[in-house]
């Protein structure tokens, strides 16, 4: 009994002593790689020691390697264990090695320390595989695949795992608790793709066969392929894909089909229509990364397989589905990805896809324009949508939208032949009763026919694209507008004394009921007639731009009819509705629509109304606007910074720069802050001159250096602090005003080093800067060791 005793304290003290090293190899581990660095953290382990420690003291040493993250010292205790250590707990001491394949992905185990300890394990005379815990093999088994293929480790692996997993699989349809990746069903059916992969068609034909056997693979993955395919690895593929799908593992037989594609590289009739099988598997599942990895899929077969789109109908049902889920905004990018493939010239000379259908196409088209800006694919987009208007299945809600947005993109043509289309259709009011869509086409088409005047018959190769184009163009202006600007002025001050009297059903005074008597003729519109045609300027003389006015005629007509009675309207429609007209020149019915707007809605005339007005206004007479941005003030609606900024533009426009100046004072004055837009449009303005070239012989130098206090002013105006462009434009401005010195001064503040300096704009402004000062030194106007020092920082060379 006292030896007993003896046994069981000495038993006990030998544990304690070994959780007691093990504990300080852990501190060891932590200590070390905090003085030693990584790799000598295990420099002071005995190694020696390992052939006499037992299993828990190896099992603690493990552990805590694991937990610290320290491969480098795994790799020399599995060294050590299958060299030297002999002890009877040698198999448990290899499994709890083993089951670190199951440990942050398997990184802790390479995949050749797997296949070693895996191999002798197997050798055991003791234990076999089947003893090892479930997850631990199926861990090793997943860290076995997850990693590249290798074929001196695959395949002995895959041989020595196969017959222990299986008895843990069961038939599809059973209670299964298993979850992938590491289901033994799924990883039989990787292996056995894993073996066709690496050239064992042999071993894949076997284990094939004892998967369908024991109803893993069920019979029917086999009846889908088609008789007529021989491929071996195109049928395996096939059948282990069917098992995939009919388990609800989309992703997993996704991936089968891109291990076989990485194999053949090129792609072939079969291989093709296994993918969109796959492919078209998958979209119809839930999986929220279906679309991701089917764009994927469809990217590689789209350009790895042009030989085969001559029989391109099956792909496009597939891409049909992909487009249909594809509904939101965030799926747009991946949408345009291959859409754009589906328009490459190799591919479109085999098959021609259509576009996408559905909500997807407005979400598409707009991030084009928007996000990705690529014009071209956007100009595509809409010619396409409007050459199978027919086939393109666009919805209600979106087709006013979508007409509006490709108008704004600048694409007549389809922007018009869609409106034409919808406007005879069922619905049609809602397209021709947006504001929105009426006045992008009218903006655009008035821009396009006041362009420039044809020298030939036919029109410019631009007139059906005007991206970018700004929809208060300067140009094609009537000349005789005043007689018509006097009546607006009158009928503009009568809104805004209704407003004041809060009148909202006041008579117009009798000039201005006269002259809209005078050029009123009969209507089909009851409420409100409106001239039928709306005279079209007299610089309209081109038949193409007579055509063009037509249509914007047309279109303006039609939203004034779908908005009768115009007194019952909304607010928003009859503001677009008389900035319709004042972009048409006719100012006559602009200003009577704003006198609708002020007789019949409940708040009269906004701030919004009154700066369409002068608009109007200060586009044909500045100085008439700024008299009546005072009459706005005195009635009481205040001009806010947009009033300002559009009778300045207009100011400069007509090179009158003085007024310009002005009222760029009354707005600082009264504390508005123009936009960030509106300052960069008016420094622009400032440097191209207002003859329209930028030389400095046809501006005097009086006029230039009034031009440069006013681009002064607009820069203390600007906040934040001017763009790179726009200190480009004060360099020009101060280049033109004939003072080098200022010139460097914007260049330096605003240009050097916001911009590179091997950009064409930047090179040249260097190089006319630089030109100034060697035109003052040679005129004794400038130093020379002033001079040098701002060529040298312009590195523009010497004086002379």
């Amino acid at each position: 009994m006292g030896a007993g005793r003896m046994d069981w304290r000495t038993g006990a003290l030998r544990s304690e002593v070994e959780g007691a090293e093990a504990s300080r190899t852990d501190r060891e581990l932590q200590s070390g790689e905090r003085t030693h660095g990584p790799v000598n953290a295990t420099a002071d382990i005995d190694w020696s020691k390992v052939a006499n420690m037992s299993a828990r003291h190896l099992k603690m040493l493990i552990e805590a390697a694991a937990k610290h993250g320290r491969p480098e010292y795994l790799d020399s205790i599995i060294q050590h264990v299958l060299t030297d250590y002999a002890s009877e707990d040698r198999f448990e001491v290899l499994s709890a090695l083993l089951a670190l394949s199951t440990l942050d992905g398997g990184k802790l185990l390479s995949k050749k320390k797997l296949r070693t300890l895996v191999q002798d394990l197997q050798s055991s005379n003791k234990l076999s595989l089947s003893d090892i815990p479930k997850h631990v093999l199926l861990g090793a088994a997943t860290a076995t695949l997850s990693s590249p293929v290798d074929r001196s480790a695959d395949f002995p692996l895959i041989v020595a795992l196969w017959p222990h997993i299986l008895p843990h699989c069961v038939a599809p349809g059973t209670h299964d608790k298993d979850r992938l990746p590491a289901h033994p069903a799924w990883i039989l059916i990787a292996f056995t793709h894993r073996l066709m992969i690496l050239d064992c068609r042999v071993q894949a034909l076997e284990c094939l066969k004892i998967l369908m056997a024991n109803h893993v693979v069920p019979e029917r993955a086999s009846r889908a392929v088609s008789l007529s395919v021989t491929d071996f690895e195109i049928v395996t593929t096939t059948i282990l894909a069917n098992a995939c799908t009919e388990r609800g593992w989309f992703l997993q037989a996704l991936s089968l089909f891109t291990d076989l594609l990485d194999k053949r590289g090129a792609v072939q009739e079969h291989t093709f229509h296994l993918g969109l099988l796959v492919v078209s598997a998958l979209l119809h599942s839930s999986d929220p990364r279906r679309l991701q990895a089917s764009a994927r899929t469809l990217s590689r077969l789209l350009t790895s397989s042009v030989h085969v789109l001559g029989k391109g109908a099956a792909l496009q049902k597939v891409l049909a589905a992909f487009y249909k889920q594809a509904q939101t905004p965030e799926d747009a990018p991946t949408v345009e990805t291959i859409y754009a493939l589906t328009t490459l010239p190799s591919i479109r000379a085999h098959h021609t896809f259509p576009p996408p259908r559905g909500p997807t196409l407005l979400s598409l088209f707009l991030h084009i324009c928007e996000t990705s800006q690529n014009t071209k694919l956007a100009r595509l987009l809409a010619q396409q949508i409007a050459d199978e208007v027919e086939d393109v299945e666009i919805p209600f809600n979106d087709r006013d939208r979508l007409i509006a947005a490709i108008a704004s993109a600048g694409f007549a043509g389809p922007a018009r032949a869609l409106w034409e289309r919808f406007a005879v259709r069922e619905g049609a009011r809602r397209v021709l009763g947006s504001a929105k869509t009426m006045m992008r086409l009218v903006s655009l088409f008035t821009n396009l026919a006041r362009r420039r005047p044809y020298n030939g018959s036919e029109p410019p190769a631009a007139a059906d694209d005007m991206h970018g184009q700004d929809s208060l163009s300067d140009v094609g202006l009537q000349a005789d507008v005043g007689d018509e600007i006097a009546i607006g002025i009158k009928m503009f001050t009568e809104a805004l004394e209704l407003r004041q009297s809060n009148l909202k059903r006041a008579p117009p005074d009798s000039a201005a009921a006269a002259a809209i008597s005078s050029i009123s003729v009969a209507s089909p519109y009851i409420d409100d007639p409106i001239p039928n045609p709306i005279p079209v300027p007299s610089d309209a003389t081109h038949p193409h731009a007579q055509d063009l006015y037509a249509f914007a005629h047309r279109v303006i007509a039609a939203f004034h009819h779908a908005k009768q009675p115009l007194h019952l309207a909304h607010h928003f429609d009859l503001n677009a509705l008389a900035r319709a007209y004042f972009l048409l020149s006719a100012h006559t019915l602009g200003f009577r629509v704003l006198l609708t707007i002020a007789r019949h809605q409940p708040h009269g005339l906004d701030i919004h109304d009154a700066n369409v007005a002068l608009s109007a206004i200060a586009r044909c007479d500045a100085t008439r606007a700024a008299e009546m941005l005072g009459r706005m003030a005195a009635t009481g609606l205040d001009p806010d910074a947009v009033s300002f900024g559009t009778v300045i533009h207009y100011a400069l426009v007509q090179e009158n720069v003085s007024l310009a100046k002005t009222l760029l004072a009354r707005a600082r004055e009264r504390r508005l802050q123009l936009s960030y837009q509106t300052i960069g449009a008016l420094l622009h303005r400032c440097a191209k001159g207002f003859s329209g070239t930028n030389t400095t012989t046809t501006t005097s130098t009086t006029k230039a250096k009034e031009d440069l206090d006013l681009v002064l002013a607009l820069v203390a105006a600007c906040n934040p602090a001017p763009s790179a462009r726009m200190g480009l434009d004060c360099v020009a401005t101060a280049v033109r005003a004939d003072d080098p010195v200022r010139a460097v001064a914007f260049w330096r503040l605003l240009v050097k080093d916001k911009m590179g300096w091997k950009k064409r704009e930047h090179v040249e402004a260097r190089r006319r800067v630089a030109e100034s000062i060697r035109c003052h030194v040679a005129s004794r106007s400038l130093g020379e060791g002033e001079a040098l020092k701002m060529l040298a920082e312009l590195r523009e060379g010497v004086v002379r």
